[in-house]
């Protein structure tokens, strides 16, 4: 039995964020080849955001630390200072959050 296999490349100069690699992968499964990743040169990022359980859960010691990285990975910028508020599911809440986007 053979396995089926393919290459493809990632060519920008624009950091993708994780919506970007989300967008990417759904493209690629419907068959696209090729795209466009346009960056702003202002993004609006979130000042509030909600946390998965799942990233609350995981580092209980480090509460902001994690939602801070989860927020950079998710948006692709690095987050300078926020404050978070366990909700009673177990969620997060991320709110007074400062962008660093300088480069």
């Amino acid at each position: 039995m053979a396995n089926d296999s393919g290459w493809w490349k990632l060519k920008t100069t624009v950091k993708p964020n994780q919506i970007d690699l989300d967008h990417i992968a759904e493209m690629v499964k419907q068959g696209y080849t090729s795209g466009e990743i346009v960056e702003e040169d202002k993004p609006e990022l979130v000042k509030n955001a909600q946390i998965p359980k799942e990233t609350m859960d995981e580092h209980n010691e480090g509460q902001v630390t994690a939602v801070a990285n989860y927020l950079s990975d998710k948006y692709g910028f690095c987050v300078s200072s926020l404050d978070v508020k366990l909700n009673e599911d177990g969620s997060g809440t991320a709110y007074n959050i400062v962008w660093d986007t300088s480069e």
